[in-house]
């Protein structure tokens, strides 16, 4: 049996209120824009050369979302196993396609019709995950617009400039921290300063990628000289922490620090309780666990601190539940 590996993008686009996903027609066939692995080409690299080649397309696929499809078939009598990575990217404005010779036409459909006319199982599961992703991004999009809007309050004594949280959106493990440092706060990404290197050492000792996990924080504005958020204002921002637990509707939360600890479990004593899973009390009716420990820049400031870090993400790595 040969073994293959192809990648591509999935193109979508908006059209009067309607979500429509570009659909290449092989023969009496729809497919997809995908295509091999080229020597020396990353996985992202090859799908937009393939992408542009097929469909004419200039398109950049979202940072975290994948999809692989695997499948066996035969050609020439030859058996062979073939692997599949797909991105999705939004059709840019302008852009018009312009097929390669591979293809017959094309056609742009909405998630019904393409679920009805797609043959291929594999398909209709890419579709399925696509779409329900890209209501993530949307979702999360018109949060963020929201969230931005709380720096315009009269008397706020935050940063003005959000840090969004960063990660798929369909991640099986969401950290939550306390709130944005000054790196952050310039950079408007989570966890980018020293406390920062240190979650990714953690994160290695507990096997997680850190492009594989959802982060954030209870406050997502910079309070000035790292000071502790208020309770006001822990209040004001706790609607959209909730929010965002929804849309990732992760499996596992992993609390760092005592503030998002309290928030998110209830419990406020940390050196006795971090390195324990206890239940995520912001969502009811759903089996998410919360996993505390301290704030990597505990372990910055204290140099005793990070064994016992160390320790509670090794412990992480064991419930071996999480992957």
């Amino acid at each position: 049996m040969r073994f293959e590996h192809s990648c591509g993008i999935f193109i979508y686009t908006h059209k009067e209120g309607r979500r429509l996903f570009l659909i290449l027609k092989r023969g009496r066939s729809l497919d997809v824009s995908k295509g091999h692995i080229e020597s020396g080409e990353s996985e992202v690299g090859a799908a937009i050369r393939e992408t542009f080649e097929e469909t004419g397309i200039k398109v950049i696929p979202d940072r975290f979302f994948r999809h692989n499809m695997t499948y066996v078939f035969r050609a020439d009598g030859e058996l062979i196993k073939k692997r599949v990575t797909m991105f999705i990217g939004e059709l840019p404005k302008e852009e018009k396609v312009m097929l390669s010779h591979e293809h017959t036409g094309f056609l742009w459909m909405d998630f019904d019709e393409a679920m009805k006319r797609f043959r291929f199982n594999p398909h209709k599961r890419l579709l399925l995950h696509a779409n329900l992703y890209i209501d993530r991004i949307e979702r999360m999009s018109g949060l963020n617009a929201r969230y931005m809007r709380l720096g315009e309050r009269t008397g706020w004594t935050l940063s003005r400039n959000l840090v969004p949280g960063c990660g798929p959106l369909d991640a099986k493990v969401m950290i939550v921290g306390q709130a944005p440092g000054a790196n952050e706060d310039v950079r408007r990404v989570p966890f980018v300063g020293r406390a920062g290197e240190m979650l990714n050492r953690l994160l290695k000792t507990a096997g997680l990628d850190r492009n594989r996990v959802y982060i954030t924080s209870v406050v997502q504005f910079f309070p000035e000289n790292n000071r502790a958020p208020t309770e006001e204002e822990v209040e004001a921002c706790l609607p959209f922490l909730r929010e965002q637990i929804d849309i990732v509707d992760p499996k596992l939360v992993i609390s760092l620090g005592n503030v998002a600890m309290r928030v998110l479990t209830g419990e406020d004593r940390i050196m006795e309780r971090h390195g324990e899973v206890l239940p995520l009390k912001l969502i009811s009716g759903r089996e998410t666990r919360c996993f505390v420990t301290l704030h990597p820049a505990a372990g910055v400031r204290f140099k005793k601190n990070v064994r016992l870090l160390e320790n509670d993400f090794k412990r992480l790595k064991s419930l071996n539940k999480i992957h």
